[in-house]
């Protein structure tokens, strides 16, 4: 376990301190180093009788970097401690090229500073309705599926929600087929006493994992476990073949550019409709404390309630009204 837990923006020039002061108990740092990961940069680094600090530059979002730090005392004695830096981009996230966080803050009557929602909590947010968003409308991955000699059952890639087309030619080599990967036992024509043996052995796999039933296959058991499909015949020799599957749409830097720019009010309202539902039972519950000299006008909780609801309805229906499928690659 790291002794200190920080988080960094990659674009950040920051430092990070470790206080020794109650583990020296009178000593005194004498001299002080750091061990720093490939990946983020250390500027420089200073210390005092009882602070040893280091700055830092760099570093890669969603990345995590261990600090070591390791002190000699005046008493000769060694010691070391480290920090765990998240590396995480706190600038505003975007949807198709559009930033939405002014608009969100107008909405939710979040304009003053201090805010109410930081950047993190509203970013936080943008997630979970993009997340909510992929449910319905998600990214479309057209890649390969590397397969062996005499192996059955292969891991899906880790993003994969759902497989839409796994071509795969039989071992009988009479044509291509699409393959049914959501109960491919049913498949029509296929041997009932091999499927059967495939259907144990999917039970023993799952079981041994410890996650799931059977039925489960090809559906998301977990962000640890995936996705898995097993293919009958069992291939005959190593091959390539075609995998279609739907994703979560991901950030890329500050943007998701997989979302259309038009699908970002459908983002906003989301991410308002959650907020404004937050306010109202703050608000029922009488926990909104507000700041010293700070008027405001408070809407009635039902009446956010009511827009909140509305927001996250419209939401809704606009997600589940059919669309054309978009296409990309990772």
């Amino acid at each position: 376990m790291p002794h200190f837990i920080a988080q960094k923006d990659p674009n950040e020039v920051t430092d990070f301190a470790i206080k020794w002061k109650d583990w020296l108990a009178g000593d005194t740092i004498s001299t002080s180093s750091w061990t720093v990961p490939d990946g983020i940069t250390k500027v420089s680094d200073t210390n005092t009788d009882d602070v040893a600090t280091i700055w830092v530059s760099g570093g890669t979002d969603g990345s995590d970097y261990v600090l070591l730090n390791t002190i000699v005392t005046t008493g000769t004695r060694t010691e070391e401690r480290d920090i765990l830096i998240l590396c995480r981009a706190t600038g505003a996230y975007t949807i198709g090229g559009r930033q939405i966080i002014d608009d969100i803050r107008f909405d939710v009557d979040d304009e003053e500073t201090p805010y109410d929602y930081s950047l993190e909590r509203i970013n936080t947010l943008v997630q979970r309705a993009v997340d909510y968003y992929s449910l319905f409308r998600p990214y479309v991955i057209d890649t390969t599926l590397d397969i062996s000699e005499d192996v059955s059952w292969y891991a899906l890639p880790s993003d994969c929600m759902r497989v839409l087309e796994l071509e795969y030619r039989t071992a009988e080599g009479v044509s291509d087929e699409v393959v049914n990967t959501q109960y491919p036992w049913m498949y029509e024509g296929w041997d009932s006493p091999a499927l059967t043996m495939i259907r144990n052995e999917l039970i023993a796999r799952y079981d041994e994992l410890g996650v799931g039933v059977w039925e489960q296959v090809n559906w998301t058991l977990s962000r640890e476990t995936g996705q898995y499909v097993i293919l009958y015949p069992t291939p005959d020799e190593d091959d390539t073949i075609d995998l279609r599957y739907v994703a979560t749409h991901v950030r890329s830097g500050a943007d998701f550019d997989t979302i259309p720019s038009e699908d970002a009010d459908i983002i906003l309202d989301y991410v308002v409709g959650l907020i404004l539902r937050k306010k109202a039972t703050q608000i029922a519950q009488g926990i909104v404390d507000y700041r010293a000299g700070q008027t405001r006008t408070v809407r009635n909780p039902e009446t956010m309630r009511r827009v909140a609801r509305e927001r996250l309805e419209s939401v809704r229906r606009r997600l589940e009204k059919p669309v054309i499928q978009r296409e990309g690659t990772p």
